[in-house]
């Protein structure tokens, strides 16, 4: 399963990318699902502290207080979110082809998701002339500033117009999404799938090389000991 990770400031466009992605997959009949790491804290939110779920009524401080300065920090249970967002995709992966983690906040997120799956693109946001709504005690908590230094992003888009932003994603998907298929059809090759002769197209699109590190010694045995006729066929001449 190819699984997207949106990164982002509070309300710079993670879920709109997340929405994007839907509307993409769905338009290719490809199977996709979203979810978010702080689902579970927004539960506890609402089922404990009264909150309706809307995002004018978004209770932030509170949701910083439990979610950083409680669960990770008082308790010391730092990876309770990621862990339990890990567990959601291994289940979901087997149902979808494509999954969207809309709300990444801290780098061990990113980091628990790419040690478990082999498919990861981290995308980060940025909303120009965006005047955020947060307090001034809000905005220097921990978990905004999470990410500042983190750098290794597959993408960075800009959240200009939305019309831009979503060009941009689909640029993003016609890449990273058509890659991922060749290498899961070569995989299932692999794993028992028959054929009597393999001809993939490589159109040009970026595949990802930590895929194909994870699975090369894997097809290149295939190949040999099933002596299949593979036919590569570019636009480049």
């Amino acid at each position: 399963m190819k699984i997207f990770l949106i990164c982002g400031a509070s309300r710079h466009g993670k879920d709109t990318i997340g929405s994007f992605i839907e509307k993409y997959c769905k338009e290719n009949n490809i199977k996709f699902c979203k979810t978010q790491i702080a689902k579970y804290l927004k539960m506890y939110v609402k089922d404990y502290f009264g909150w309706d779920g809307s995002e004018e009524t978004k209770p932030r401080t509170l949701l910083q207080e439990l979610g950083t300065d409680v669960i990770r920090g008082k308790l010391k249970k730092e990876y309770f979110f990621a862990d339990r967002t890990k567990e959601d995709l291994e289940i979901l992966s087997n149902f979808f082809d494509v999954a969207a983690v809309t709300d990444i906040r801290v780098p061990l997120e990113i980091e628990t998701i790419k040690a478990h799956f082999d498919d990861v693109v981290v995308i980060k946001v940025n909303r120009i002339n965006y005047e955020t709504e947060m307090t001034l005690e809000q905005q220097k908590h921990k978990i905004e500033n999470a990410m500042n230094e983190y750098r290794d992003y597959d993408y960075i888009l800009t959240n200009d117009t939305l019309e831009k932003l979503e060009e941009d994603v689909i640029e993003v998907l016609k890449k990273d999404v058509r890659s991922s298929f060749v290498v899961d059809t070569l995989t299932y090759l692999y794993r028992g799938g028959r054929c009597s002769g393999l001809s993939v197209s490589l159109h040009p699109v970026h595949i990802s090389l930590h895929s194909l590190r994870v699975r090369a010694a894997q097809i290149t045995a295939f190949l040999a000991e099933k002596q299949v006729d593979v036919v590569l066929s570019s636009p480049y001449k």
